[in-house]
């Protein structure tokens, strides 16, 4: 097993961590559900529209290198 150290400011649980408040703020602003069914129905009516405004494909612009040996790296060591 490899660990690789991800720096928690550049971390994709970041972007996850943004989309929920989003999320939160926009449901808990203008919606008052009376059952679970109707909240389900607002958030996946609230994920329908980010996916038709919002999303967008993201566009790697690094070709990126290789991992270093797990014996020299001392950021990801190889876990026996």
């Amino acid at each position: 097993m490899r660990l690789v150290s991800t720096p928690t400011h550049a971390s994709w649980l970041k972007q996850v961590e943004i989309w929920c408040s989003l999320l939160v703020r926009r449901l808990r602003k203008r919606a008052s559900c009376t059952s679970v069914a109707e909240l389900r129905q607002r958030i996946l009516a609230f994920i329908d529209d980010c996916n038709k405004t919002v999303a967008k494909p993201f566009k790697w612009t690094d070709v990126g290198r290789p991992l270093a040996a797990s014996t020299g790296n001392k950021l990801a060591p190889a876990l026996y």
